[in-house]
């Protein structure tokens, strides 16, 4: 029986650039360090976790002419966590419109240094799942369309990779509260997540082809 975590895929695009452009350096060598980094921060807090799961870590999912590059899927008993990592650091405030707003200075100062929208990938993630699950229960008896919940199986979070990283969701829209964190504060999410869910337990074998199906739809 599975008892703690598994992974059942560790290759990452990122970590693959670092190698390809070591030689090179520059701006793009340093972003994709940043970003491998912060995947393997996200990895190991996962790996922490006293729980059966699987994780599928860089999934290209490729279905029907479309694609979408989900940096972690986790897959519990009774829910999947579908991750969106994010190397953004300092203070960031969500604006109304979604926009992580990097900045620096007071609030008389303040001076935005960038803008960056995770959560749209997020999205584009959950839309693409949601069209490969909808397709997969049209030859499904009405009962099983009934309690197919997706909203409650599948859970999408943007995880801030900077451990040090001070974020406001003050004026965030109110979809996004609760779904965008600093990465040490991932696992106590998933835990209460997971001990606060109705839903069906899954064994070894079902979670093993819940993931597996995901897996198979992976193009490099």
């Amino acid at each position: 029986m599975l008892e703690k975590p598994t992974i059942l895929k560790n290759t990452s695009y990122w970590e693959d650039e670092v190698i390809r452009l070591e030689a090179v350096g520059g701006e793009e060598y340093e972003r994709a360090k940043k970003n491998a980094l912060g995947e393997r921060r996200i990895l190991d807090v996962l790996q922490s976790l006293d729980m059966p799961m699987y994780i599928l870590r860089d999934v290209n999912i490729n279905y029907n002419g479309e694609s979408s590059r989900v940096n972690f899927m986790v897959f519990t008993r009774k829910m999947a966590f579908v991750i969106e990592c994010d190397d953004i650091y300092g203070n960031i405030e969500i604006a109304h419109d979604g926009g992580f707003e990097r900045s620096h200075g007071g609030r008389d100062d303040k001076v935005v240094e960038g803008v960056f929208y995770p959560m749209a990938s997020c999205r584009k993630h959950i839309d693409l799942i949601r069209k490969i699950k909808k397709d997969e229960m049209k030859g499904m008896s009405r009962f099983f369309q009934r309690i197919m919940h997706f909203d409650n199986w599948y859970k999408p979070v943007v995880v801030i990779t900077d451990p040090k990283a001070t974020f406001s969701d003050i004026h965030a829209p109110k979809s996004f509260k609760q779904k965008v964190m600093r990465v040490d504060l991932l696992p106590a999410y998933i835990k209460n997540e997971y001990a606060d869910s109705d839903e069906y337990l899954s064994d070894d074998k079902e979670m093993n082809e819940w993931s597996g199906g995901f897996l198979k739809l992976h193009k490099d």
